[in-house]
């Protein structure tokens, strides 16, 4: 299989993986192998494509639940920002709380990729609720769609940057480094 694929491939391979399957969807609870016998699996392989998958066994994360939500992650750290957390909960004290494919807690940012099921209009309706759930606390919703996805979320990386600094100034933090140095590589000095 890995001949065919790419690095990014192999890593949405990898993800899928070891994902924490969600028990009201799917018929099991545990993943498919973990991420340590994944990378114990995949470093034993001879393929020939073997440094790709090397590669994307370092890139590998419990918690991504689709293959766009690992693309819009390597879309971000690629960018230069920090690495997001995965499936953040807006109030971690709640077991009931909805969560955010992927955030900064300490910033309270919640990115979400709202892919084609989302416009069911049941699910539409738990996704506003979602958001202002976010919204009530304090957190800043950053919402990413199948555009987003094929011009490689490019116009999703200055949203994330701006909300950055916004929930800096709201909340008292210090904008790290490295999405500083990203803002200005993007001329986004006045974000």
């Amino acid at each position: 299989m890995t001949p065919y694929l790419n690095e990014d491939e192999l890593v949405i391979l990898g993800d899928q993986l070891v994902r924490i399957p969600r028990a009201r969807f799917e018929r099991r609870t545990e993943p498919f192998i973990s991420l340590e016998a994944w990378s114990l699996l995949a470093s034993s392989q001879k393929f020939i494509k073997k440094a790709a998958l090397l590669s994307s066994i370092a890139q590998v994360r419990v918690g991504s639940d689709s293959p766009w939500e690992t693309r819009l992650r390597l879309a971000i750290v690629r960018a230069g920002l920090p690495e997001p957390e995965l499936q953040v909960m807006a109030d971690p004290d709640n077991p009931y709380s909805p969560s955010a494919d992927l955030g900064y807690r300490p910033f309270r940012i919640a990115v979400h990729y709202d892919g084609a099921t989302h416009y069911d209009p049941d699910t539409y309706a738990r996704d506003q609720r979602r958001d202002g759930t976010f919204e009530s606390l304090s957190w800043r919703n950053i919402k990413c769609s199948a555009n987003d996805a094929r011009n490689g979320f490019r116009e999703v990386i200055p949203q994330i940057i701006s909300a950055f600094y916004f929930q800096a100034t709201r909340l008292g933090l210090r904008v790290p480094a490295d999405v500083r140095k990203r803002a200005l590589d993007l001329g986004l000095t006045a974000a």
